[in-house]
């Protein structure tokens, strides 16, 4: 049974997971997606514990810019909504 479990996490979690989150970053920081996946990191070494915190602080990074630029946008719009409907 620890075979298949750990099997599964080495393909499943530890591979085609994190390249399915890499392969887009989503707009919302919030995304399951920048989650940490500890079953994944339950079968990594140190140097690619190393690589996958630096990649997901990027993307987390990527993600927080995209949603606050959406917001600052979203609220600019609203503003000017306001204006034109108090004239």
């Amino acid at each position: 049974m620890q075979f298949w479990t750990d099997l599964r996490r080495k393909i499943w979690n530890k591979r085609l997971r994190l390249w399915w989150y890499r392969l887009y970053i989503r707009q919302n920081e919030f995304h399951r997606s920048l989650n940490s996946d500890f079953d994944a990191m339950l079968v990594m070494d140190s140097s690619e514990l190393k690589a996958y915190f630096k990649d997901l602080y990027r993307r987390r990074r990527i993600a927080h810019r995209r949603d606050m630029h959406r917001r600052m946008k979203k609220g600019i719009m609203s503003i000017l909504q306001m204006r034109r409907s108090a004239k």
